[in-house]
């Protein structure tokens, strides 16, 4: 039996990092769309954690995510 899809399979951790697929999901975008949106700095850059792999700080990307919803461009 599958779990049903709810937010909480959206959520962030509360510290540490998250990869493209997590943060497309939060952002309710495709992986695709978030490459594009980093090559046009629409999104923070990730930081690389080893030679394939690439995340995002958590704490960078809710401040990103509330400056945005505050209005102000970060």
């Amino acid at each position: 039996m599958t779990k049903p899809k709810t937010k909480e399979a959206h959520a962030m951790p509360a510290e540490g990092f998250i990869r493209a697929a997590q943060f497309a999901q939060v952002l309710s975008i495709s992986t695709s769309t978030l490459y594009q949106w980093i090559a046009d700095d629409v999104v923070p850059k990730p930081v690389r954690l080893g030679p394939k792999a690439l995340a995002w700080n958590v704490e960078v990307v809710r401040a990103w995510i509330d400056a945005r919803s505050s209005g102000s461009a970060a």
